[in-house]
């Protein structure tokens, strides 16, 4: 005689299962463009596997503005995906983080190329795109997020000279911070 999984314990499994992926996808309200679930690491690891429109709407810019508004601090560079120019939507600096290039191409001035101190909010889309020049944020802890899809960097001197050095830039002296 063959043996079947209980009836009890099979509906107590589903229910189980439909409850997780109901609390998983709620829990990352309101900001449900960015969910992905916990077997890719949720919303924040989320984008190491698909990443553009797929995280990236520019819904991240009002958290942006809203981090600068609760933290006192304002942002020296912004990048993002999105063509959304983020002084006209929400009054950011349209100014992007300095950008570092892994050897392919020559850097006519190295002394204002490369990473330089500051704090920076970057789209997480921005992070992994290939020659995009900011793939050494990566390389850098973030200090917060705005958004799943928008990591908040405070890039030190120290920070910057390590970083320089290893992309082959000369270091910065403490007057010469940007």
């Amino acid at each position: 005689q063959r043996k079947c999984f209980p009836r009890k314990a099979m509906a107590a499994a589903i229910v189980l299962v439909l409850g997780h992926g109901i609390y998983s996808s709620l829990s990352s309200f309101p900001q449900n463009i960015a969910y992905f679930n916990e077997l890719v690491g949720g919303p924040e690891k989320g984008y190491l596997y698909m990443d553009s429109s797929n995280v990236d709407w520019g819904q991240d810019l009002f958290r942006i503005q809203q981090w600068e508004q609760a933290h006192q601090q304002p942002l020296d560079g912004i990048a993002y995906m999105v063509t959304i120019c983020p002084r006209s939507l929400v009054g950011l600096t349209n100014k992007e983080p300095p950008k570092m290039f892994t050897g392919r191409g020559i850097i006519e001035n190295p002394a204002n190329s490369g990473a330089t101190p500051g704090w920076y909010a970057v789209g997480v889309s921005r992070l992994l795109v290939p020659d995009g020049g900011l793939t050494y944020f990566l390389k850098i802890k973030p200090v917060d997020h705005a958004g799943y899809g928008t990591h908040i960097y405070h890039i030190t001197l120290d920070d910057a000279n390590l970083l320089r050095l290893e992309y082959g830039l000369p270091p910065l002296a403490l007057d010469e911070r940007r």
